[in-house]
C-alpha cells in the first residue's frame, strides 16, 4: 500500500482546482513544468 500524507485520494473536484489555476491568467508564466498533484504521495516515498 502507498503511504499518503493525506490520508486518502483526491476528489476530482480537487483535482479540478490546479486545471482552473493552469487555465488562468495568474499561470500565464508557468510553461513546460510537470504540476504534481498527489497529496503528497512522492514526499511520502523520501
Amino acid at each position: 500500500m502507498i503511504a499518503r500524507l493525506q490520508g486518502r485520494m483526491a476528489a476530482p473536484e480537487e483535482m479540478a482546482g490546479i486545471v482552473v489555476f493552469l487555465l488562468s491568467d495568474d499561470a500565464s508564466m508557468i510553461t513546460g513544468t510537470t504540476q504534481i498533484a498527489d497529496g503528497g504521495t512522492i514526499a511520502a516515498l523520501w
